[in-house]
């Protein structure tokens, strides 16, 4: 299988930022590095991404009242 590569652009579609916020993210360590293709072509792969994503996404989450936890006060 064939893993998909996202180019700098995809990445901050996917993500919802700016060019520069990326940049920062990748300078301060708290985003994958690229993978270094040429001399001048980074790609992310996807999968990495997806991964990212559901790391943020359980960090925030797990500091969330679920509502289940909301009922057993009640």
């Amino acid at each position: 299988m064939t893993e998909l590569l996202l180019s700098r652009e995809q990445v901050e579609q996917r993500l919802g930022i700016s060019r520069s916020g990326l940049r920062k993210l990748v300078k301060q360590g708290a985003f994958p590095q690229p993978i270094q293709i040429g001399e001048r072509l980074i790609r992310w792969r996807l999968s990495t991404i997806d991964e990212f994503i559901a790391s943020k996404d359980n960090e925030i989450n797990g500091h969330l009242i679920q509502p289940q936890q909301l009922e057993a006060r009640n």
